[in-house]
């Protein structure tokens, strides 16, 4: 559809000023930029966004208009809540519940600039706001992400590539991580690699956090990571064997995560293959710690 079939038609010279028969420069100018193409819209990095003046006042504006069918104005909403994110995160957390779906449909607009703007404030929630957005189901938010992970358009990839980056670094949740291993089986080969990716980050910075898996979680996620290494993608593959050596170190001896391989992997050829890798690779086994980052922090805030 052609961008005036979608507009309405543009005043007359007489509804506009009588007068003198003349279109006023503020109707001129609306309608011009109702007619702009997307590209005209500069996407900031989150270096480039400046706090807000009135920041309280600037988020309820924003939040008013941030579902808008109008491009632009969904575009500047969207902005300014990117702003918020980075510059005043304890007032934009509260609203997290009303912007999230918000977003992740934005993510999904036929737009480009719609999708990257949203993709980048999607990334900002998941660094700025971590803490809150641990509450919620982000399932149906990471399966948007991951979708625009796979697009065709390198630089709207490059934006889901930082919004799994983020969300893996900040935001490793148990669910998050099982979210990410049930892409194993995709058809998608570009999907799979981003999932593959995700599920190794997420596992490296939950044990830099010093936190641990379950038996029964591991199990759980499990055959995916089995599924990403017993693939065609090169790449995956060695995400894979990153994640593996890292469930290793997680159910702390070689011999209890050989008792987990044996009892959930029931394709005895693709169990077979896991623990010749993991035998192959004992030397690479990282050493379960209780979090290098925690204890960076227990040695510069001593008791």
């Amino acid at each position: 559809m052609k961008i005036m079939e979608m507009l309405p038609p543009m005043p007359s010279p007489k509804d506009d000023n009588p007068a003198d028969g003349l279109v006023s420069e503020s109707c001129l100018c609306l309608y011009t930029l109702e007619l702009a193409d997307d590209k005209s819209a500069n996407v900031l990095v989150t270096q480039d966004l400046k706090p807000l003046d009135t920041p309280e006042e600037a988020i309820t504006s924003a939040l008013l208009s941030i579902a808008s069918e109008n491009w632009f104005v969904q575009y500047e909403a969207i902005e300014i809540f990117r702003r918020a994110l980075v510059h005043h995160s304890s007032l934009a957390a509260p609203h997290l519940a009303n912007v999230l779906d918000v977003l992740q449909d934005a993510s999904m607009n036929l737009r480009s600039t719609t999708s990257k703007n949203a993709l980048l404030a999607l990334a900002e929630c998941f660094e700025y706001t971590n803490e809150e957005v641990k509450t919620f189901d982000l399932q149906h938010v990471i399966e948007a992400i991951m979708k625009r992970a796979a697009c065709e358009k390198r630089f709207l990839r490059d934006a889901a590539t930082l919004c799994l980056k983020n969300l893996a670094t900040f935001v490793h949740t148990f669910p998050v991580l099982c979210t990410f291993t049930g892409f194993s089986t995709n058809k998608n080969s570009k999907l799979v690699t981003a999932a593959a990716n995700a599920t190794s980050l997420c596992l490296l910075h939950m044990q830099l956090e010093g936190e641990s898996l379950r038996v029964h979680q591991i199990s759980e996620i499990l055959p995916g990571i089995a599924q990403f290494q017993n693939g065609k993608d090169a790449k995956a593959r060695e995400d894979a064997t990153r994640s593996l050596l890292l469930l290793v170190a997680f159910a702390e001896t070689p011999e209890a995560f050989q008792k987990i391989v044996s009892q959930t992997i029931h394709d005895k050829i693709v169990a077979a293959k896991v623990l010749q890798l993991l035998h192959a690779k004992k030397e690479s086994v990282p050493v379960k710690t209780n979090g290098l980052r925690a204890a960076l922090r227990s040695r510069n805030n001593p008791q």
